[in-house]
């Protein structure tokens, strides 16, 4: 291949791509990983690690936690997925996407061993990001799981600890159908030895990460008996048995202060980083989206009317959103989805008083198409339209809200992907 372009395009169209096709594309096992491991050299061990796992929050998490370390003054690799403009989002270093240049190097490697075996996009993509981090010799590199944890591939790493952040339903017809069986998935992540922590204490998952860490002989600490943080969202106060101080968070939505807890949990009680410098922790807890890249989550696209994107994309994430969103007398959402959501149930968490719904389907081959959504909609009696794009949804609603109104753009990754203002905006807000 000789560019970019060809390069992502064999990606996209040789590798089955979950986000883009769905259950096709999932792989139950690491055999694959284990393989590109061996081929490759092992790469992922040329690095230090810490592995993110979670139903919500654990991409916010990653964000915060690679933003500190940044600042901190070590050179931090951070993978995460999936993208929302550019394939080289998934892969940064202090913050940097990888160069196209680097993704058609590694690409034009990396073919003769995708030729060889029946690899998935993100199984590529993930011994993608581990060759760079080792090429660029980074001091530490934060990992995201891709949906699970004991089968996911990023899970051949053998961190110096791991956060898990929450649990929910998401993705429930692969990872299971209970907190319980989702939650040991997202457990399979724990490695003997090493310290994991719980972001959110969940009663009906407590015994499950309990039991785990115990078989690994691995330290276990939920993130609210670690550290304190109190105040309200322009000032918070951060208290652990050897810190306290005060910062003003850069990233503002629901739910963020758990994101900011599960991360700090970690950061203020593994010695990764001696001595701690507060001003240049500080520093990172302020400046997340600017250090680390972050996009997309309860964005403020603009004022007058007040524009919010969020990606969050499951009942859990769209739950907290609604019960956020800034006062306005009349609301428009724009809302597309991919077939595997539970959508009428989503639907039924957005507020319908004074609400004007304009419904898309984002240009992913599981997008929902708008006809489906129609159906799925015809019994809520919603004030409802429905979009042949996003764009058209999005001018739509623009066109018709007031100074005062509310737009909301969401249901879908891949809805808020679309959306021009997403790169030009300078603040990324929330989880």
């Amino acid at each position: 291949m000789k560019s970019y372009q060809e390069a992502v395009d064999y990606l996209f169209k040789r590798l089955p791509m979950f986000q883009r096709s769905g259950g096709a594309a999932y792989k139950s096992g690491l055999g694959n990983a284990w393989a590109l491991s061996e081929a490759l050299g092992a790469p992922q061990n040329k690095f230090k690690s810490i592995h993110i796992a979670g139903t919500n929050g654990k991409g916010s998490t990653s964000h915060i936690l690679a933003a500190c370390l940044q600042s901190l003054g070590l050179k931090v690799g951070l993978y995460t997925s999936p993208h929302l403009r550019s394939f080289t989002e998934r892969m940064r270093i202090n913050g940097q996407p990888i160069s196209q240049d680097k993704v058609l190097t590694y690409v034009n490697h990396f073919q003769p061993i995708i030729e060889q075996m029946d690899a998935s996009f993100f199984e590529v993509t993930t011994f993608m990001a581990f060759q760079y981090f080792a090429d660029e010799q980074v001091d530490i590199a934060v990992v995201e799981t891709g949906m699970g944890g004991r089968l996911d591939t990023t899970n051949v790493i053998d961190p110096l600890a791991c956060i898990i952040t929450n649990i929910g339903s998401d993705h429930a017809q692969f990872l299971g159908d209970t907190p319980q069986k989702i939650a040991r998935e997202k457990a399979g992540i724990i490695k003997p030895s090493r310290p994991v922590y719980i972001g959110k204490l969940q009663e009906e998952t407590v015994d499950v990460f309990r039991s785990t860490a115990e078989i690994k002989n691995a330290p276990i600490k939920w993130a609210q008996d670690c550290i304190t943080i109190d105040g309200n969202s322009d000032c918070w106060e951060l208290t652990t048995d050897r810190l306290k101080f005060k910062f003003t968070p850069d990233l503002k939505g629901p739910h963020q202060l758990e994101n900011y807890r599960s991360a700090l949990s970690l950061l203020c009680s593994e010695p990764i980083f001696t001595p701690m410098n507060l001003e240049r922790l500080k520093h990172g807890l302020e400046n997340v989206a600017v250090l680390s890249g972050l996009r997309g989550r309860w964005q403020k696209l603009g004022s007058h009317p007040t524009i919010i994107a969020d990606t969050g994309h499951n009942e859990e994430a769209i739950k907290l959103n609604m019960a956020h969103l800034p006062k306005a007398e009349i609301k428009h959402f724009v809302l597309g989805f991919v077939t595997d959501k539970d959508v009428k149930k989503m639907i039924a968490l957005f507020p319908r008083e004074g609400a004007w719904f304009y419904f898309c389907t984002p240009q992913v081959p599981r997008g929902m198409s708008i006809s489906q959504i129609a159906d799925i909609t015809a019994e809520l009696k919603l004030n409802a339209s429905f979009h042949p794009s996003v764009t058209d949804a999005y001018l739509t609603a623009k066109s018709k809200a007031n100074t005062q109104d509310l737009i909301y753009v969401g249901g879908s990754t891949f809805v808020v992907a679309e959306i021009d203002e997403i790169n030009d905006a300078n603040v990324a807000l929330s989880y």
